[in-house]
């Protein structure tokens, strides 16, 4: 038993460590190589990151790079590896583990900065790609914490933490 919670918690850091990073890193470095660059989307990457929180619609992107929509989702499939959509959820997927974080955000607030519609439509895509919920997620992260107001963000961190719990300092009252 000790050895099955020792694993699920290091594969939960290694899972959150990986994700940090994959969100730190350049839009620019993944799925390109084979294809060749092409600035345009870049410039798509940009719009989705800036606006994560809104709602995304493909003409809106199509129109970025001056495209009509059809031939935009063909274009980006080709040279990204997934659809725009299935790109669009793993960047407020990404952004959510990102936000998770921060013991003092509730999970409607990172619903609401990550473009889902409510805390049950980001649960269940959550779900779906980390078989938790974010809850669950923050739990196994940052332990219980049932008052935020008795939790911090350690600031000190800049890039792709190191140790996923020094996020989560208890504060001695």
């Amino acid at each position: 038993r000790l050895s099955l919670t020792l694993t699920k918690e290091c594969s939960l850091t290694i899972g959150a460590f990986i994700s940090s990073a994959l969100y730190a890193a350049p839009d620019g470095i993944f799925g390109l190589e084979d294809t060749g660059y092409d600035p345009r989307i870049e410039i798509v990457s940009a719009h989705v990151n800036a606006h994560l929180a809104e709602k995304i619609s493909l003409a809106d992107l199509a129109a970025k790079i001056n495209m009509q929509v059809n031939a935009f989702s063909r274009f980006f499939k080709q040279k990204v590896g997934v659809t725009p959509h299935q790109y669009i959820m793993a960047k407020r997927i990404d952004l959510a583990c990102h936000l998770l974080h921060d013991p003092t955000l509730t999970i409607d607030e990172i619903a609401a900065k990550t473009g889902f519609s409510d805390r049950f439509h980001l649960s269940r895509v959550f779900k779906g790609k980390h078989q938790l919920t974010p809850v669950e997620f923050r739990k196994e992260l940052c332990g219980d914490a049932p008052d935020p107001s008795k939790y911090e963000l350690n600031k000190r961190h800049e890039g792709p933490l190191t140790d996923m719990r020094s996020w989560c300092k208890k504060l001695e009252k």
